[in-house]
């Protein structure tokens, strides 16, 4: 499918600062968070418009209550094409460090072309924009706009496809922070919540979604979910 679906502005960073940290919530906190940016189908980008064999278009929930992930397990490490760019690959190593685990290849796609990627993330400099104003990041299907591919996830909720992952503009030099942001939401993480977007790019109530999110298995129910609190 090469249907598109505009992008929201969960996915676009339109604020350089870091901000103060929110309150660190707990067990139910988490749980909240993960559902508003994961495991809720209905919401933008993870809702998407289909046409059938008619012609009449018809939204498309899938995996809604389950967690939507890369299923680097399985299917592969997630593989990044760097292209040089320092602040992911500082991004990258905070990510597994936080997470304690490997899901980055940095090697596999480095010198194939854009055109020829099915699958990875793609880092792109200087090219982050929003319809709304300056932006530090965002994650898009396409190089010059900010849309989704319909397809990216599947019933299951495994996150696949071609990703690009912009940084800095013309208004906004993004930072570490930043990148990780945008990591987070090409890992799995759309819809802001206080401490991921809403004030600071990231803190430790985005560190424990994230975690959680990538140590629950793919398709894992939320009445199924264990939750660690690793902050």
């Amino acid at each position: 499918m090469n249907k598109l679906i505009l992008l929201v502005l969960s996915c676009t960073l339109v604020a350089c600062t870091e901000g103060d940290d929110n309150d660190v919530v707990g067990y139910e906190g988490i749980i909240e968070n993960i559902a508003r940016t994961n495991l809720n189908s209905s919401v933008s980008p993870w809702n998407s418009s289909n046409t059938d064999n008619s012609g009449q278009r018809y939204q498309e929930i899938l995996a809604d209550g389950q967690i939507k992930r890369w299923d680097y397990n399985n299917t592969g490490l997630i593989p990044v094409k760097v292209n040089n760019v320092d602040i992911a690959n500082s991004a990258m190593n905070r990510i597994e460090e936080e997470l304690a685990l490997v899901i980055f290849d940095r090697t596999s796609i480095q010198d194939t072309p854009d055109q020829d990627i099915t699958r990875g993330i793609i880092v792109s400099y200087g090219t982050a924009f929003s319809p709304s104003g300056p932006a530090c990041g965002h994650v898009s299907s396409h190089l010059n706009n900010t849309s989704m591919a319909t397809n990216f996830y599947d019933e299951r909720g495994e996150i696949s496809g071609k990703f690009y992952l912009h940084l800095t503009s013309n208004t906004c030099i993004a930072d570490t922070n930043i990148a990780i942001h945008e990591f987070g939401h090409v890992l799995g993480m759309y819809p802001h919540f206080e401490g991921f977007g809403i004030g600071p790019p990231i803190d430790n109530n985005f560190w424990n979604a994230l975690y959680n999110i990538y140590n629950n298995d793919v398709g894992t129910l939320e009445e199924d979910l264990i939750i660690e609190a690793i902050y």
